[in-house]
C-alpha cells in the first residue's frame, strides 16, 4: 500500500505537493491541493488494480463487464476514498495540515453523463459492486451525448468494428479486460 496511516498519507501529501507545485500547504492553491489528493488516490488504488486483475486472470475466474449507454457517476473522490477504507486516513491527515477535506471535495465536477434514469442506476450499480470489492470493469459511451447512445453507435467504442459479428465483439471486449 501507498500508506498506512495518517502520518504517512501527510508525508507522502506534503512531498507530492513540494514536488510536483514547489510549495507547502500553506501556499497552494486550492487546485493543487485537490489534484495531489487525487493522484495520491489514483495511486493508491492502482495496487488494488494490479491485484485484481492479477487474481482474475491466474485463478482463471469470471469477471463482469457492465456496458452502459449512459452513465452518471457523479463526483468520485469521496466515493473512491470510502470504498479504499482510506477517507478517514485522509481527512484526518489533511485536517492537521490546515486543509478543509470539504472545500477538496467541491472542487471535484460532477460527470453528469446522460440524462438520468438507467444512467444513475448504472452508478449505484457498480458503486455497490466496489463497495463489495468485486472484480467489475465498467464501458461506457461517454462521447454519444445528452440523447444517449443507440445500439448502431457502437463503432465508436475501441474493439468494435461494423463488421464484427456479436461474437466477435463479446470476444473483443473479454480480451481488452483480460490483455489490457
Amino acid at each position: 500500500m501507498l500508506f498506512n496511516n495518517k502520518e504517512e498519507f501527510k508525508k507522502l501529501y506534503v512531498d507530492r505537493l513540494t514536488s510536483k507545485y514547489g510549495k507547502s500547504p500553506v501556499d497552494a492553491h486550492i487546485y493543487e491541493k485537490y489534484d495531489v489528493l487525487g493522484e495520491l488516490v489514483r495511486d493508491y488504488s492502482g495496487t488494488n488494480w494490479r491485484n485484481t486483475r492479477d487474481y482474475v486472470i491466474n485463478n482463471e475466474k469470471k469477471q463482469l463487464v457492465y456496458f452502459s449507454m449512459e452513465f452518471l457517476i457523479g463526483r468520485l473522490l469521496t466515493s473512491n476514498m470510502m470504498n479504499l477504507g482510506i477517507f478517514d486516513i485522509c481527512k484526518e491527515g489533511l485536517a492537521e495540515l490546515d486543509i478543509d477535506i470539504g472545500e477538496l471535495e467541491d472542487m471535484e465536477d460532477d460527470a453528469g453523463l446522460g440524462n438520468g434514469g438507467l444512467g444513475r442506476l448504472a452508478a449505484c450499480f457498480l458503486d455497490s459492486i466496489a463497495s463489495l470489492g468485486l472484480p467489475v470493469a465498467k464501458i461506457s459511451s461517454r462521447g454519444f451525448g445528452i440523447s444517449g447512445g443507440t445500439i448502431d453507435k457502437l463503432e465508436s467504442i475501441p474493439a468494435y468494428d461494423s463488421e464484427t459479428s456479436l461474437e466477435e465483439f463479446k470476444q473483443n471486449v473479454e480480451n481488452l479486460i483480460i490483455n489490457d
